[in-house]
């Protein structure tokens, strides 16, 4: 996984993102709530009311109700739409507390078990807490939203009105808006935070990814600098090129007090090194890797000091698969290679490419991270099943890349 400014003004950005939005989170326009009811497909977007009953989320089942102490003293009521994956739970703070509102958090990757801080939150507001599983877009959180006002309303006695408000952030930023432009009469208000805009994936993520490479090693004295107590001086210790990495990185949108918590930043515990959005760079740019490394205007090829720090960094290396390990359900979660290139950290920048045992017929892309001390490459997500079914024992493993040691 190579990383350049060309790459991070890749105008592809904007056409997925905006395909990401039309399928799934923005109301069509011109199209009634009547019809809306009319359609099964989870990802038709349409207006919803108060009033209207949506065909795919209309038979909401409890499964399960619990009376719990923590983190706040309140009633569980976990549930699911009959027919559909899409699960919900409600969590009913004390009867003395509720003031007849409700929160909820949403979020594309999430499951529907709230977090204790926004339960805890929802208790101190005097609201209950809402949560649904992410992937079912605006229309399950509104079938979920809509149900749990029935059973509080039993569970409180309630005659009066709830009032509802829907908040999330970053993906769940597009979720809320898209909820609050699709509906009518189910929240009372909205809260989208860290908004995304066309450009936030993958670009905002991959200069924290250029950030680490280069900076990693002086992550800490720069976290030391600006925080408080601090010589306010992040740029001291630095060498040229160092330097011109920072201030880049700072001027694509990376906060200088964010180095505080570097770690997070820069996705050091991150399994997947790029936070899952490899397979996205692929979908992209599927030349970018050999394009880095062999053409004009790449850093790849740049006769520069970070041109260099690349070319020295670079690992180009194929690997025999020995051992294949699968789950229970079959399916493959590792593998066993028979030798390793000498670096310390786990290789998860790097393009894999699985080959066929004679070693030169290519089955496909491999995503996942590879531990050259255990010599083990961990599965990661958004690998194509073909490309799956194809590993077996004697495959092989090319990685290209670059990965700095630490």
């Amino acid at each position: 996984m190579i990383l350049s400014k060309k790459f991070v003004r890749k105008a592809a950005v904007s056409a997925m993102v905006t395909v990401m939005l039309s399928s799934f989170l923005l109301p069509s326009t011109g199209t009634s709530a009547a019809e809306g009811a009319a359609s099964s497909n989870p990802n038709t977007s349409t207006l919803v009311t108060a009033d209207s009953v949506d065909p795919l989320y209309n038979k909401p089942v409890i499964d399960k109700e619990t009376d719990l102490i923590t983190p706040v003293q309140h009633h569980k009521v976990s549930g699911h739409f009959e027919g559909t994956d899409k699960k919900f739970t409600f969590y009913l703070p004390l009867k003395s507390q509720f003031e007849g509102r409700f929160f909820q958090l949403v979020y594309p990757l999430q499951d529907e078990n709230a977090t204790d801080v926004n339960v805890s939150f929802g208790a101190d507001s005097g609201a209950y807490t809402v949560q649904t599983n992410g992937g079912g877009g605006y229309r399950v959180d509104v079938a979920a939203a809509k149900f749990s006002k029935t059973v509080a309303a039993k569970y409180y006695g309630w005659s009066g009105r709830i009032y509802g408000y829907i908040y999330g952030g970053s993906g769940g930023s597009f979720q809320t808006i898209g909820a609050i432009e699709g509906s009518e009469g189910v929240w009372d208000g909205a809260v989208p935070f860290i908004t995304g805009v066309p450009t936030s994936i993958p670009n905002n993520f991959f200069i924290r990814a250029f950030a680490r490479f280069v900076l990693e090693k002086k992550a800490q004295q720069i976290g030391d600098a600006v925080s408080p107590g601090g010589s306010g001086n992040p740029y001291a210790g630095l060498n040229d090129m160092e330097k011109a990495v920072l201030l880049e990185v700072t001027k694509l949108g990376v906060p200088l007090r964010a180095w505080e918590d570097y770690a997070y930043l820069l996705g050091l515990k991150d399994a997947e090194g790029l936070l899952g959005f490899l397979t996205v760079l692929r979908g992209m740019d599927s030349t970018y890797v050999d394009d880095f490394w062999n053409k004009p205007g790449y850093l790849g090829t740049e006769q520069s000091a970070l041109g260099e720090l690349f070319r020295t960094s670079k690992v180009d290396h194929t690997s025999t698969v020995t051992k294949v390990t699968r789950n229970a359900q079959n399916l493959t979660t590792s593998l066993t290679l028979d030798q390793a290139p000498v670096v310390s950290t786990p290789m998860y920048w790097l393009d894999y490419t699985l080959f066929a045992a004679d070693g030169t017929t290519m089955v496909g892309k491999l995503s996942g991270s590879f531990d050259a001390a255990t010599k083990e490459f961990t599965i990661g997500k958004g690998n194509s099943e073909n490309v799956l079914s194809a590993i077996d024992t004697g495959a092989k493993l090319h990685g290209l890349g670059s990965v700095q040691s630490s």
